[in-house]
């Protein structure tokens, strides 16, 4: 029987537990210690599924420390070594993670003048070849500061990374097109955050009907920078109700939908804001332009979206729009304080397409308020074969 492995990983330092008096007399030198940014937070890998954390420099800065009045650049290393000092200090028998298995993304960073932490530095952890019945230790450290030469690290100033491998069911899938991840209960749709990739698509497929009614904090599935993480959301037909969201980052169920997603209801829907980000039901933006597309084909919205931030983009289906739309409707309540404000979406943002699209219910904004789009900015996008029924209020 094939078994779908996950990783979970924690993540920690020895420098969290450093008092004044291990610091020792201070001699004039820059004493600084590298840190893991996520604290004891545990996280989630697949087979073949990556994981990029944030690495910064810290300096100590309370009596007996000291930082430097130049800018500096440092860069991190593993260091092996120490997988045996975290094991003797915690009295475990952590195995070293494999060098194949991590990779620094980003690794030479500034400090300010002054400063007390560097810039962010990253680290690719991916689950390649790894012995589920074992527990991986990655220290981390400082390996070089440029720009002075009166520094030190402090004894204790490694991070770690700390993850296992654990067994789940094999009907969890692998997130391929030909064996997606399969969804059938509210924290199923809640954990596929983590299963989404910065650097690949993901494949997921809804079971069965899923009530949302538990989930009061839904995190946008994409919604920092770069936006890279790329869907294809296959409903089967089956509705998600109940959903909620009032994230202040672009507040809807994908943030920015790159990718696809289709054949899905969404009932009794509400987004509930004062942000200053565009929101929508299904997604703040869909694509936004360059090699992030996206595309919602069947897919049915009714519910409301309240916004009481002063932000241009509201919409039942989409905030804003630069994307392909087929086929898709929104009974919503849509309420912006601003302008831009439509039944389907607010405003276009590039060369869209939308066809067979129809609204109801009612649309109310400032001005620039419409039962299909709050405005087309661009002159690029086409409407086809769409109809609205809305109440507008609004210029």
């Amino acid at each position: 029987m094939k078994k779908t492995i996950i990783i979970l990983l924690a993540l920690g330092a020895l420098t969290a537990c450093v008092k004044e008096n291990e610091w020792g007399d201070y001699d004039g030198k820059g004493i600084f210690y590298a840190s893991v940014d996520g604290g004891n937070e545990v996280f989630e890998l697949f087979p073949g599924r990556s994981k990029t954390f944030d690495l910064r420099a810290r300096a100590y800065t309370d009596e007996g420390g000291g930082v430097s009045d130049q800018v500096l650049s440092i860069n991190f290393k593993a260091e092996p070594d120490s997988a045996a000092l975290y094991n003797t200090v915690h009295k475990t028998d952590y195995e070293l993670c494999p060098a194949s298995c991590y990779q620094f993304v980003k690794n030479d960073v500034m400090m300010a003048r002054f400063g007390t932490a560097s810039a962010t530095a990253k680290i690719r952890l991916q689950a390649i070849g790894l012995d589920p019945d074992k527990v991986y230790v990655l220290p981390l450290s400082i390996n070089s500061i440029d720009g002075t030469d009166n520094w030190e690290r402090h004894t204790s100033s490694v991070s770690y990374i700390i993850f296992k491998v654990k067994y789940i069911p094999p009907e969890a899938g692998m997130g391929t097109k030909d064996d997606p991840y399969y969804l059938r209960t509210p924290e199923d749709l809640k954990n596929m955050y983590d299963m989404m990739d910065d650097d690949g698509k993901v494949y997921f497929r809804l079971m069965n009907d899923i009530d949302m009614s538990s989930i009061k904090a839904w995190l946008p599935l994409n919604f920092a920078q770069p936006y890279t993480r790329q869907v294809d959301f296959d409903g089967g037909g089956h509705t998600i109700s109940n959903f909620y969201c009032d994230s202040p980052n672009y507040a809807s169920f994908f943030g920015v939908l790159n990718g696809v997603c289709y054949d899905v209801n969404f009932t009794n829907a509400f987004i509930d804001v004062e942000t200053g980000s565009a929101c929508a039901i299904l997604g703040a933006y869909c694509g936004t332009g360059g090699d992030i597309t996206g595309e919602a084909r069947n897919v049915h919205v009714q519910g409301k979206v309240i916004c009481t931030g002063g932000v241009n983009g509201i919409g039942g289906l989409f905030g804003r729009l630069h994307g392909k739309v087929v086929n898709c409707s929104a009974n919503c309540e849509v309420q912006g304080k601003n302008k831009y404000v439509g039944g389907l979406f607010g405003y276009d943002s590039g060369k869209s397409d939308v066809w067979d699209c129809w609204t109801a219910g009612s649309v109310k904004g400032a001005q620039s308020v419409g039962g299909i789009a709050g405005g087309l900015i661009k002159v690029q996008t086409n409407l086809h074969n769409c109809y609205s029924t809305s109440k507008v209020s609004g210029n």
